[in-house]
C-alpha cells in the first residue's frame, strides 16, 4: 500500500529543510506519526538530504514502487484490464 503524501506531510509540517531522514523520523514521531508514516520515512536513503516536504513525498512514492509486491493503483488497474481483454478473445 503507497502512501498518501499529504498524510506524510501533514507530520512533517514545522519541520525545518534541508533535512536528513533521522531528523525527519524524529519530527513525525513528535508529531504523533502513525506506524506506517515512521515505517515509509525509515525505507529512505540515510545520505539523502531533502531540501523540501515535497522532496520527501517523490521519495517515498519512488521507494514504495521498488518493494516488491507493491503496486500502484494504475498498475493493478493494467494488470485487471489485461485479464479481461484475454476473457474476451
Amino acid at each position: 500500500m503507497a502512501i498518501d503524501p499529504a498524510k506524510v506531510q501533514e507530520y512533517l509540517a514545522g519541520m525545518e529543510f534541508p533535512a536528513k531522514k533521522i531528523d525527519l523520523i524524529r519530527h513525525a514521531r513528535d508529531k504523533g506519526a502513525p506506524d506506517e508514516i515512521i515505517s515509509a520515512l525509515e525505507m529512505l536513503s540515510e545520505s539523502e538530504t531533502f531540501e523540501n516536504p515535497t522532496e520527501v513525498s517523490e521519495t517515498l512514492e519512488d521507494t514504495a514502487l521498488d518493494v516488491p509486491g507493491n503496486a500502484t493503483e494504475t498498475e493493478e488497474e493494467d494488470e485487471e484490464a489485461e485479464g479481461e481483454e484475454e476473457e474476451t478473445v
